[in-house]
């Protein structure tokens, strides 16, 4: 279980492999429960985890390029002004 938490934070894994692992993680959980092998700790641990897949964000605002001005007003290029 914590080997797979910690996993998940330092491996950077696409989108369609979290699922199929996450599936299979829920499979395996299931079958240790059902053995009696899980204790309530665990059971917390992962409600407080919750396993879910991450969400890509997206920015309110335009991306702004090294290139562009910057939006400082100065009327330099962002990478020469603000961008540094």
């Amino acid at each position: 279980m914590e080997i797979f938490l910690k996993i998940r934070k330092k491996v950077s894994i696409n989108q369609q492999n979290l699922k199929n692992i996450q599936k299979l993680f829920k499979l395996y959980f299931k079958f240790l429960d059902e053995k009696g092998l899980v204790t309530d700790e665990m059971k917390e641990k992962i409600a407080e985890e919750r396993l879910e897949i991450p969400q890509t964000v997206k920015r309110k605002t335009p991306k702004i390029g090294r290139n562009s001005p910057c939006p400082c007003g100065s009327g330099k290029k962002y990478k020469l002004c603000c961008g540094k």
